[in-house]
């Protein structure tokens, strides 16, 4: 029979992975809420566009498919990670059953590669969000140089 101590230090790698992957959660949802709220603005302003110009509103139709594009890909990051941190708890169950009654490893070695793998993957749907992000700032400067030429 395995002693406590052996559990617990066996447990304590995924208490850290389950850490640093809620940790990269919180920045993400953090930045979906912001893309999601830009949305919902854009669209007010499309409703209320009766005064605006073309120009404009071909500006914030570019953007809004950024942010939509933005948006997709926040929500596929926050997917591979909680599903790592899922992956990670149901490892932790597993090795702690693999401590106690000698189940098998391939199982619990298994799941927490796939669980690296799904932390793998959100992170890289997180850093190309990063690129797209810039995309957007980018169209909506050109659209106030634009108007800043034009007050001239």
């Amino acid at each position: 029979m395995v002693g406590l101590i052996e559990l617990i230090q066996a447990s304590l790698v995924p208490v850290v992975l389950i850490s640093g992957a809620c940790l990269l959660a919180l920045g993400i949802q953090e930045r979906y809420g912001r893309v999601i709220d830009r949305i919902r603005i854009f669209d007010k302003e499309i409703y209320a566009s009766q005064k605006m110009n073309k120009d404009w509103l071909e500006s914030i139709e570019s953007q809004m498919r950024i942010l939509i594009k933005r948006g997709k890909m926040l929500r596929n990051a926050m997917f591979w990670i909680l599903l790592c941190v899922m992956l990670i708890v149901f490892s932790t169950v597993l090795l702690t059953f693999n401590l106690l009654f000698n189940f098998p490893e391939d199982a619990v070695t298994a799941i927490f590669i796939f669980s690296l793998i799904s932390l793998f993957i959100g992170t890289l749907f997180a850093v190309i969000e990063i690129f797209v992000s810039y995309r957007a700032v980018i169209a909506e400067s050109k659209m106030g140089l634009k108007y800043l030429q034009k007050m001239k």
